[in-house]
């Protein structure tokens, strides 16, 4: 199967390259695992979309479409700006504010993953429920991948002039597999990034930012639940990430973020495959929901409904890029009078420094600092040693760190949007180099100015965000 290119993963990153591609004229194929598009966002039941920059298609495309159906969290168009930008309040003393939730949307899952197919399977070929084998390159240019359908076993080869890795960094670290060199788990050497919130570690790569695993559960007064079937493995407690109305039908369901509770063990990432934590974590699962309803008012009613069909991974591998950001980037604003030209940047990020359990970071030396709306360069999503491989998911070259900022969905989608940008620029020009693509013409269709404008007019200088002075 030829293409012009292919986009390895269907989350958030493959949604916003596939929003910039679906209307170029190229022959664009995307790869997914789950039976639906979303990644994260729909088939982990991570159902909000935290306040954060959005790409230019993010209003009209998805919120302007749930709205009117009563499937999202309804913000006013007064205060649509406190979706943009998530207010944190530093500390010299050691606690911690930051509004996350007035600007954060809730939306209906399973109606967004039917629209992503539908606007997108048209014009892109979209191939679920299957997974990525291996790739082939050569002199630092992906040539093909191999593929399986799950269900029929059967493997395929396809070949693109470009690939986008919007799969966690899977494909570029089968690529390029040297730890360390190549990519990066866990936590950095405090040297590496000679950044100060670290505990005076050498990194670990345990240490990786928390893992989730979501559930829904559901009200059914008529059938009582008997909690006594299910496991009890130490370690699993009540949610500590909340729980929320479910939109696909708020008068039944609810997802339960249950983050330590449900005490998934993440040393295991770097050496397990994730299907096999995935199902060796649902007794983790079951255990934390039977604490949760025996000791949280509210749920006698409800009983366990589904799992989540994928993990909730806020971290995995990063991959080593020609930018690196780091915790001293996003600290810098970015504003009218940063020079684009020399920061390069495509996107920008104010998520907050959001680790999950033990991270080997020093978390009351990261309370301390005012992360501020900071740009992603294009270089942190240009693999090092690659030419015709972009990456556009977490494993965007970032410290363990600034990962832990930069990980939002909408800030996933808007680096996507970008790579549809580039690999569009680089197939039609007939580029041999990722590079050779001109950033300010990125950086206009992105609409990177635009952004910076409105966060300026309408978001600096409110709520927590005292030190702007426009």
């Amino acid at each position: 199967m030829e293409y012009d290119v292919c986009i390895l993963g269907g989350g958030a990153g493959a949604i916003g390259a596939g929003y910039t591609l679906k209307d170029s004229g190229l022959k664009v194929a995307i790869i997914e695992q789950n039976e639906i598009l979303g990644g994260t966002h729909t088939a982990g039941m991570v159902t909000n979309f935290c306040p954060s920059p959005e790409p230019q298609f993010f209003k009209s495309q998805i919120y302007d479409y749930l709205q009117p159906l009563n499937k999202c969290t309804v913000i006013n168009e007064e205060d649509w700006w406190k979706t943009n930008m998530c207010y944190v309040r530093p500390s010299t003393d050691g606690t911690f504010s930051a509004d996350t939730l007035s600007g954060a949307i809730h939306f209906d899952r399973l109606l967004l993953a039917d629209k992503y197919y539908n606007d997108l399977s048209s014009n892109l070929s979209i191939k679920l429920k299957t997974k990525f084998i291996s790739a082939s390159s050569v002199n630092g240019k992906c040539e093909s991948i191999i593929v399986e359908d799950i269900e029929t076993e059967n493997r395929f080869t396809l070949r693109a002039k470009f690939f986008i890795d919007c799969s966690g960094g899977i494909l570029c670290k089968n690529i390029n597999s040297i730890k360390g060199e190549d990519y990066f788990v866990g936590s950095d050497n405090k040297e590496l990034y000679n950044e100060s919130c670290y505990d005076d570690i050498t990194g670990d790569e345990a240490l990786i930012n928390g893992m989730d695993f979501h559930y829904r559960i559901l009200l059914d007064v008529l059938n009582p639940e008997d909690t006594s079937i299910y496991p009890d493995v130490p370690g699993t407690g009540v949610a500590t990430n909340g729980i929320y109305y479910d939109y696909t039908d708020t008068t039944k369901y609810r997802i339960v973020s249950p983050d330590l509770g449900v005490n998934i063990n993440k040393a295991l990432f770097s050496t397990t495959d994730l299907s096999i934590i995935y199902n060796n974590s649902k007794n983790n699962v079951l255990s934390s929901w039977k604490i949760e309803k025996a000791t949280t008012p509210g749920y006698t009613n409800f009983r366990f409904d589904s799992y989540a069909d994928m993990l909730g991974i806020r971290e995995g591998w990063r991959i080593k890029c020609d930018n690196m950001i780091t915790q001293d980037d996003t600290i810098v604003r970015i504003t009218s009078l940063t020079d684009l030209a020399i920061t390069k940047a495509i996107a920008v990020a104010s998520w907050f420094y959001d680790f999950h359990g033990e991270a080997g970071v020093n978390k009351t030396e990261l309370k301390k600092l005012r992360i501020l709306p900071f740009g992603i360069p294009i270089g942190s999503l240009f693999p090092e040693k690659l030419k015709n491989v972009m990456i556009a998911c977490r494993a965007l070259g970032a410290s363990h760190i600034a990962s832990s900022a930069t990980r939002i969905t909408k800030t996933m989608m808007a680096i996507g949007y970008a790579a549809g940008f580039v690999a569009e620029d680089y197939v039609n020009n007939d580029r041999t180099d990722m590079r050779d693509v001109p950033v300010a013409t990125i950086q206009t269709k992105v609409g990177i100015a635009d952004t910076i404008s409105y966060l300026e007019d309408n978001c600096y200088g409110k709520s927590y965000d005292t030190t702007w002075t426009p």
